[in-house]
């Protein structure tokens, strides 16, 4: 199994679990920020109006904040949720590499929400 397949696996089962700790995160954090990016980022730039490669930087730095806070703030939350809402735009319209790299950002941003709410 690749190095995705097996964090997305990890993070999905985490999820469905609704058992995320900020630990799981970083973890799969520190595992996230080891893949290489997508290899077609080129056409990254504007799908359907949305940024990806901006996306990708705005929720990464609100991952990396979570990781080391332990917490987002409201402005954080809301900036994570737009990129959040934007990621799951796009997902359809990216190719197979940038799909999978896409969606275990978003399903680490989600994580991030989901824990800065409690």
């Amino acid at each position: 199994m690749c190095a995705r397949s097996s964090l997305s696996l990890s993070l999905s089962l985490s999820l469905s679990l609704n058992a995320v700790t900020r630990s799981e995160i970083t973890d799969a954090w520190k595992r996230f920020t080891a893949l290489p990016y997508p290899t077609a980022s080129t056409g990254l730039a504007d799908i359907r109006g949305v940024d990806a490669i901006s996306t990708d930087t705005f929720l990464a730095g609100c991952i990396s904040y979570f990781v080391e806070m332990g917490s987002l703030d409201p402005e954080r939350v809301n900036i994570a949720q737009s990129a959040c809402r934007d990621l799951k735009t796009i997902l359809p319209h990216l190719p197979k590499d940038g799909r999978e790299y896409f969606e275990l950002l978003l399903q680490l941003g989600l994580a991030v929400i989901d824990r800065s709410r409690h």
